[in-house]
């Protein structure tokens, strides 16, 4: 019998062993701990009559699970969710939330709000105040293309109403699809109601553009008809036209020559000058002596020249489209 109340009371004492290391084990039976939230109040928009847009950002939900997230507001500073609230849904990031049945011409408080089970976090107080009358999109056209060259062309619109809020931003917007928006290319022009114009540059040769002219208010962007144009088709520059001037003053080392630019062709004349070797056809690969100017007549000074050599000298100029040459000319150093 004495055997068998030994044995219980060991087994009794390993039992309680295990039960007591399984309780102290670190966090095993230990929920994580839940942190802070952060969150934040984003601007209202789309402010109207008795309508507004507001919203928040959650940055961080505190390492636990987000049981409510919203904004709240009121006409009076330091809002919380035991006054007016709209709760959405969601976790981490952005969201908006469309306020209603708002007075005219009052101020509201907004702040964002978020909980978990550590509590309750606001984000930053914005305020606002509704219109004293309705607020509706702007009314605008666009207007048609003209100037319409290889890159370029230039369009516009008319501001016909501001909708009875302060225009923010208008101008065009531009695409090779139909339809293009303020997320396509956009060139703004400053104003508020009116005509206005633009210049559209840096187009491709033989392309078909969309352009509608924007504005936008408080409410929102309102967009004008759609109108297209093609581009011109790309053409050739014209080159230059020069003439070599006959060399003179011919001595042993040096002479005299130039030349006459009398077109500068499709483009700005980019250089100019002569250009001279011992073998024909000299270019401005050979030897060259230039000239800062552009069209009209020019002289140039050769120089080191060896005696008794025969010398082959031209005129060149040149623009976007390549270079010319005048005729050509031989002399003979003394």
């Amino acid at each position: 019998m004495r055997k068998y109340c030994t044995s219980a009371v060991y087994f009794l004492f390993i039992f309680t062993l295990l039960v007591s290391s399984c309780s102290t084990d670190g966090d095993s039976n230990v929920p994580n701990e839940v942190g802070p939230l952060a969150i934040t109040t984003t601007e209202a928009t789309l402010i109207n009559l008795t309508t507004a847009t507001v919203g928040g950002k959650l940055l961080s939900t505190g390492g636990g699970t987000i049981i409510s997230r919203g904004v709240c507001y009121s006409t009076e500073p330091s809002p919380t969710i035991e006054d007016t609230k709209i709760s959405k849904p969601g976790n981490l990031g952005t969201f908006t939330c469309q306020l209603s049945g708002l007075t005219a011409n009052t101020q509201y408080y907004v702040r964002a709000y978020a909980s978990n089970v550590s509590g309750l976090a606001y984000g930053q107080e914005i305020t606002f105040t509704t219109t004293s009358e309705l607020v509706s999109a702007p009314i605008i056209t666009t207007t048609d293309a003209s100037e319409i060259t290889e890159t370029s062309a230039i369009s516009g619109g008319n501001v016909i109403s501001a909708g009875g809020s302060e225009i923010i931003s208008r101008g065009i917007c531009w695409a090779t699809t139909e339809n293009p928006s303020i997320l396509n290319n956009v060139i703004e022009a400053a104003g508020s109601t009116g005509t206005f114009t633009t210049s559209l540059i840096g187009l491709n040769p033989e392309t078909t553009y969309y352009v509608r002219a924007y504005a936008t208010n408080s409410v929102g962007t309102s967009y004008g008809n759609q109108i297209s144009f093609v581009t011109t088709i790309e053409s050739a520059i014209d080159l230059p036209v020069v003439m070599t001037t006959e060399p003179f003053e011919i001595l042993e080392t040096s002479a005299i020559s130039g030349g006459d630019v009398t077109s500068i062709g499709g483009g700005p004349i980019t250089a100019r000058g002569i250009c001279w070797s011992t073998t024909q056809s000299p270019t401005t690969a050979d030897n060259v002596v230039p000239d800062s100017g552009s069209s009209g007549p020019f002289e140039s000074d050769i120089t080191g020249l060896s005696s008794g050599t025969e010398y082959f000298v031209r005129a060149f100029a040149t623009n976007a489209g390549g270079t010319s040459y005048g005729e050509e000319f031989s002399f003979t150093t003394n």
